[in-house]
């Protein structure tokens, strides 16, 4: 006769929820470390890919969520390396960082700050960081639109994301 087993099993992973709960914050961190918009969705997809095919028991929404950084962290040092690319220096003050000022509420704090930010920029730097990161025109289409040079855009640039910086972290209270 068999021995039943008596160990208790797991509840069913509602696959749904994990994602709804993780998904947004998972990609902040991803572009924290660097990663732009659209691979930071690839690796957050890929990470739950990894999580689910693996037994995985949810204890609680931080050690998740940390679960769900650490995969994400190291998809992307791999895809790196294999692009021949290293990862931002710094990655684990990043991640220390990240961590600290977000993880209890997934980013949205600073996400709501730098939108408020944003907004209380004068219009041309507005501008300025629309067409350069939202439509990504490069710096020389930029000093040429703008009658400057190319290290002039650069610097403006450096100053307008330093006054952001600024404001967001008096907004979030750092």
């Amino acid at each position: 006769m068999a021995i039943p087993d008596v160990r208790p099993r797991p509840a069913t992973l509602d696959v749904a929820a994990l994602i709804e709960r993780h998904q947004v914050a998972l990609w902040r961190f991803l572009r924290a470390l660097g990663s732009s918009a659209l691979e930071a969705e690839e690796l957050a997809q890929d990470t739950f890919v990894a999580v689910l095919e693996r037994p995985f028991v949810e204890i609680d929404a931080r050690a998740t969520a940390a679960y769900l950084r650490t995969v994400a962290k190291h998809l992307l040092l791999k895809r790196r390396r294999a692009a021949g690319r290293n990862l931002v220096a710094g990655v684990a003050d990043l991640e220390t960082a990240f961590v600290a000022a977000c993880e209890h509420d997934g980013g949205a704090s600073y996400a709501d700050a730098l939108r408020a930010c944003v907004a209380s920029l004068p219009e041309r730097s507005r501008e300025l960081l629309e067409r350069h990161y939202g439509a990504g025109t490069s710096r020389r289409d930029l000093a040429a639109t703008y009658a400057m040079s190319e290290d002039g855009i650069k610097t403006w640039l450096r100053r307008v994301r330093a006054s952001l910086r600024q404001c967001v972290e008096r907004k979030v209270e750092l």
